[in-house]
């Protein structure tokens, strides 16, 4: 009869768990005991640490599941039904796969038979009691956390920009939030910037030129926006943002906000700021999302490198849109380069039509697939040439183990770590044959195109852009193969993938062929043409 085997699953969520005497080594030396006890070697032991049982994401769990399928391992050993899950639903969809591959379920602190109908009528109870714990917890650590705030004291964390986090005076157990005053001037001067309209990829980038770094790096606009929506500079700490169930964000109007510390900025500040941002539409300036004109995001300035973004002026008649350099007008190290989006729009797709979408293009695209194509099958054969050498090298060492074995039987020196050794070796040849199989499953990328495939798919993009009335639609598709567009005062440059140009289930042509190798291997083109001369006088 073969030797029984067992894996261990450990968990903590927090600090107060360690000091219950349920540490993560605690939970591994009594896995062990049970696995001795069930006549059972462990093959491997997986730790998740600091994750709710509710969460949907615990790797070590997920992986420790998929390890007893593939192995067909006989125990999953971990200290409770709490500590395997804290949400019914999860349970009982992971008490089901370990059913289907033969796994039995073992808890260290109790035993439950599931194999009867009391034991299964117990393990459910259990699941019950396990959720409604841990969420009577979690209402309680919220509402401690409130109450908390309510008095003036920190949470944890790392402190918003603009604050540093000091010793309470009243209590010096706690700490509280206070003003960073060599922040404090950024986090005004964003909120004002935002106020007179300037959009948040050029506030960031007037405080980096400036020097007005976040804390030794530079700001992006993820940065900025984060700050700008967060209600600490308000004095404010806000609970409830985000679901403890589905992690989906919750509406503002269901938030807990708690005054909480000192405010940097005022009301008034904030709701202006705001109301420019909820209301781009009535800017001067557009965002990319709302623009009317096809090459909003990709144009960049050839003086500075910042983008260009649409912005209008108002005629005797009509109002005027033109793109312009976002930084010009705050840096002002050169003029405006206003430039009317309709004639450049017009010139560009020209541009792309006569330059990239053409048939001498499409067949460099496809030889380079080709290309890739052989490539792959290279890289594919050696990736299996190596993993059968590693498994001939472990097979090789087994039968090192093995002559031993038979030459000395039960006298052999270290017959238990022998022993040891072996079951780690076919583990390690397990786990190569799982990759290998992987390996030898892998489709490789095809690539059967013909004539008329090529000229079907020239008139389809062609007549999409030329033709189509939606200027978000063919935006987001020059975004999938256009980089940039870098305007230059007499000339402009158009840096692309060809790659990604065909490589668009949505834009491609349909065909009953997969023939589009999805691999990012082919690099980037450059385009460099010569304005009109009516728009020179213009970039200049």
């Amino acid at each position: 009869m073969s030797e029984k085997t067992a894996v261990i699953y450990a968990r903590v969520s927090d600090k107060k768990q360690v000091e219950n005497d349920i540490s993560i080594p605690g939970q591994i030396e009594r896995g062990h005991e049970k696995a001795l006890s069930l006549k059972s070697s462990v093959l491997q032991v997986f730790t998740d640490e600091g994750i709710s049982g509710r969460s949907d994401n615990r790797p070590s769990f997920e992986a420790a599941i998929d390890f007893c399928e593939i192995y067909k391992v006989d125990y999953f050993i971990c200290w409770s039904s709490s500590r395997f899950a804290r949400n019914r639903f999860n349970a009982a969809i992971y008490k089901r796969r370990l059913d289907n591959c033969g796994t039995k379920l073992e808890y260290l602190t109790f035993s439950v038979d599931r194999d009867t109908d009391s034991g299964r009528l117990l393990d459910g109870f259990l699941e019950i009691m396990d959720e409604h714990k841990s969420v009577q917890t979690s209402k309680d650590t919220i509402r401690s956390l409130i109450r908390n705030a309510q008095l003036g004291y920190w949470n944890g964390g790392r402190p918003a920009f603009g604050f540093k986090v000091v010793p309470a005076e009243d209590n010096p157990k706690k700490k509280r939030l206070a003003v960073n005053n060599e922040e404090s001037y950024v986090v005004k001067k964003i909120f004002e910037l935002r106020c007179e309209g300037y959009g948040i990829r050029t506030i960031a980038q007037w405080l980096n030129e400036n020097n007005h770094f976040n804390r030794s790096n530079t700001w992006k606009k993820n940065t900025i926006a984060n700050l700008l929506n967060n209600m600490a500079v308000l004095g404010k700490t806000a609970f409830g943002k985000t679901s403890k169930t589905t992690g989906k964000k919750q509406p503002r109007e269901n938030w807990i906000i708690a005054d909480s510390h000192e405010a940097i900025i005022t009301q008034e500040l904030w709701d202006k700021a705001h109301s420019e941002m909820d209301n781009d539409n009535l800017n001067t300036r557009t965002s990319s999302s709302k623009s009317m004109y096809k090459f909003t995001g990709l144009l960049k300035c050839g003086e500075c490198g910042a983008a260009m973004h649409t912005e209008s002026a108002k005629g005797r008649t009509r109002r005027y849109w033109y793109y312009n350099c976002s930084a010009s007008k705050l840096k002002k190290s050169h003029p405006p380069r206003r430039l009317p989006a309709v004639e450049i729009d017009d010139f560009l797709v020209e541009c792309i039509v006569t330059n990239i979408f053409t048939r001498e293009t499409l067949t460099g695209i496809l030889t380079d697939l080709y290309d890739v194509s052989n490539r792959w099958l290279h890289d594919h054969s050696e990736r299996r040439l190596s993993v059968l050498n590693s498994i001939k090298g472990i097979q090789k060492k087994l039968d090192n183990l093995y002559s031993t074995l038979e030459l000395f039987g039960k006298d052999a020196p270290n017959l238990g770590d022998l022993t040891k050794r072996l079951r780690q070796h076919n583990t390690q040849i397990k786990v190569f044959e799982g990759k290998l199989n992987i390996i030898d499953k892998e489709e490789p990328p095809k690539v059967d195109v013909t004539d008329e495939d090529v000229t079907q798919l020239l008139e389809f993009l062609i007549k999409t852009i030329r033709e189509s009335d939606d200027p978000k639609k063919v935006r987001m598709f020059f975004k999938t193969f256009i980089q940039n567009v870098v305007v230059e005062s007499k000339s402009l440059k158009i840096t692309y993938d060809p790659q990604r140009l065909v490589n668009r289930p949505e834009w491609t042509v349909p065909s009953t062929r997969i023939w589009l190798p999805e691999r990012d291997l082919l690099g980037t083109k450059v385009i460099k043409l010569d304005l009109p001369e009516k728009l020179q006088k213009k970039a200049a």
